[in-house]
C-alpha cells in the first residue's frame, strides 16, 4: 500500500485497537482497512481478512483515492483511444496511456499502482484507461499483447502530426515509467506538461511525506 505514497494528497496511518483505548475502537473486532477521500464525509471499508495480500488490496483503495482509470471495451476503445479527431474528441487532445491486463495475472495487481501512480501524477497530460484482456480477447490480439501487463501510449493524429502512433511503455515502478512518457509528450506537444512540471516529479520530492498517524 506505500507504494501509493507518491500520490498527491494520500497518507497512511495505522491505529492499534489492541493499544489504544478510544471508543472508535470499541466496536473492531477484527482488522480492517479504511479509506477516507478528501472531500467527501463517506468512507470505505474492507476487512482485511477478504483482501489478505496488498497487491489486492492497492487496487481496492485506488478505486476510492483518485478517480480510476477509464474502464475500456472495444467500442470505447476505437471511439475515446484510435479516434483521430483529436481537437473535437472527448479526450480533449490528450494522448491515452492504457494499462492491459488480466485479472488471473498476480503479476498485473503487483505492478497496477505504479501506472496508477504514473497516470495521476501526468494526469494533465494523459487520459488512463486499462483492458481487461480476459473478456476484452479481440481487441487485445488486435493491439498485439503479447504480455500481461502492458502498457501502450496512443499519440493520436492531429494538426501537427499527419499519423497517430502507438508507443510500448515498459513495464516498471511508476518513475521510470515517466522518464519513459516524457520526451514523448514533449515531442508530440510540450503544452501537455505545463500543469505536470508544477510536481517536479522528483522521487525525492516525495521522501519528506509523513503519515499521519
Amino acid at each position: 500500500m506505500t507504494l501509493l505514497r507518491p500520490m498527491p494528497g494520500v497518507r497512511f496511518g495505522v491505529l492499534d485497537c489492541a493499544r489504544e483505548q478510544v471508543a472508535f475502537c470499541a466496536n473492531i473486532r477484527t482488522p480492517l482497512a479504511r479509506v477516507y477521500p478528501q472531500g467527501s464525509k463517506q468512507n470505505y471499508v474492507s476487512n482485511l481478512q477478504q483482501l489478505s495480500e496488498w497487491v489486492y488490496m492497492a487496487e481496492w483503495a485506488l478505486e476510492y483515492l483518485r478517480p480510476p482509470p477509464t474502464r475500456l471495451v472495444w467500442h470505447s476503445f476505437a471511439q475515446l483511444v484510435l479516434s483521430d479527431r483529436v481537437t473535437h474528441g472527448s479526450g480533449g487532445g490528450k494522448p491515452w496511456l492504457v494499462y492491459f491486463h488480466s485479472p488471473r495475472c498476480r503479476h498485473c495487481y503487483e505492478m497496477y499502482a505504479d501506472f496508477a501512480v504514473a497516470a495521476t501524477l501526468l494526469e494533465n497530460a494523459v487520459q488512463a484507461g486499462k483492458v481487461n484482456c480476459l473478456t476484452e480477447r479481440s481487441l487485445c490480439q488486435q493491439e498485439q499483447i503479447m504480455a500481461y501487463p502492458s502498457i501502450k501510449l496512443y499519440l493520436s493524429a492531429g494538426e501537427d502530426h499527419a499519423f497517430s502512433s502507438v508507443i510500448s511503455v515498459p513495464v516498471t515502478e511508476y518513475q521510470g515509467i515517466i522518464d519513459v512518457i516524457r520526451p514523448h509528450l514533449i515531442k508530440y506537444n510540450a503544452n501537455l506538461l505545463d500543469g505536470v512540471d508544477k510536481w517536479g516529479l522528483d522521487p525525492q520530492a516525495f521522501h519528506m511525506k509523513r503519515d499521519e498517524l
